[in-house]
């Protein structure tokens, strides 16, 4: 199955699976370095004409205007080869692969929204380097093989939202993204009934991570930080106690919220690093180093 966007000549196996790149890379990243529009590590859909219908065309003296499409297309770069043919094994691994890259990678003829980053570990801080891929993914696929199919299906979900989410421009909507990736991943971990207020620590221990700030249960006030700050979004369209766009709060939940949920995900699949060791809020570029 071929997927990109990847800027990596790299090919690997793991396993009974081969990643490499296709023939063609060459050209592909050739025209991309002439003809992308590139901004702080995103690729930007090209502008399309739109003309104005009634009554606009009659109303203003300009009737065609340029507009960025909802949904657009890039060429692969990759392909993904598993010993037998397995579609919707390919894509989980293929978003696998993005999330050790740090980037959202999808199947060809699979359609982007609004950006999509090129720049490695963008979505993560992360990149991965000498064994890391093949570990990353042989961890992946020992997961996906030893599941049944209603976790590997909450899995795909988990790392979709927690890698495209990243791809929306506004706080508010990163945010709610990665509390679906937060709620997701409590229901993978079977763990019965706890309230929202308590799912943020409860998580961090059943996993043995630290427990950042924001993920505390407060037993005074039956909350913590983040569910207090998903009940006002989901609930009263507040962020951080007021209307979308005119609060923010005081903690970087882009970075914060996004590294718990990432030291979630690498501990469902077992694997093991010194970045579940550092603060969510870990400036320096970190490497996976898997063990």
């Amino acid at each position: 199955m071929d997927f990109g966007f990847l800027i990596d000549k790299k090919r690997f196996r793991f396993g009974d699976y081969v990643i490499k790149p296709l023939p063609d890379i060459d050209d592909t990243l050739g025209e991309f370095l002439e003809t992308a529009q590139v901004y702080n590590g995103w690729i930007l859909p090209e502008l399309e004409p739109k003309q104005q219908g009634f009554p606009e065309n009659n109303e203003f003296r300009i009737n065609s205007v340029m507009v960025a499409p909802i949904f657009y297309e890039l060429k692969p770069t990759h392909s993904i080869i598993l010993k037998s043919e397995d579609p919707a094994k390919a894509k989980f691994l293929i978003l696998a692969y993005g999330f050790l890259q740090g980037l959202y990678l999808c199947p060809n003829k699979n359609l982007y929204i609004k950006r999509v980053p090129y720049k490695l570990g963008k979505l993560t801080g992360i990149t991965p380097r000498r064994q890391d891929c093949i570990i990353g993914m042989n961890a992946f696929v020992k997961y996906y093989d030893e599941t049944d199919d209603h976790k590997r299906k909450l899995l795909f979900s988990i790392l979709h939202w927690f890698l495209i989410g990243q791809c929306y421009e506004y706080e508010w909507d990163r945010f709610a993204a990665q509390y679906f990736v937060l709620d997701a991943i409590y229901k993978l971990s079977g763990s019965g009934n706890n309230s929202h207020a308590k799912r943020p620590e409860y998580l961090a221990k059943y996993y043995g991570i630290d427990v950042p700030d924001f993920a505390k249960y407060d037993s005074k006030n039956n909350s913590c930080r983040l569910s207090a700050m998903r009940n006002e979004l989901f609930h009263e369209a507040k962020y951080a106690g007021e209307p979308i766009g005119y609060n923010y709060p005081k903690e970087n939940f882009d970075m914060g919220f996004r590294r718990f949920n990432l030291k979630l995900i690498i501990s469902i699949v077992g694997l093991k690093t010194q970045v579940l060791k550092r603060s969510v809020y870990e400036l320096s570029r970190d490497l996976w180093d898997f063990e």
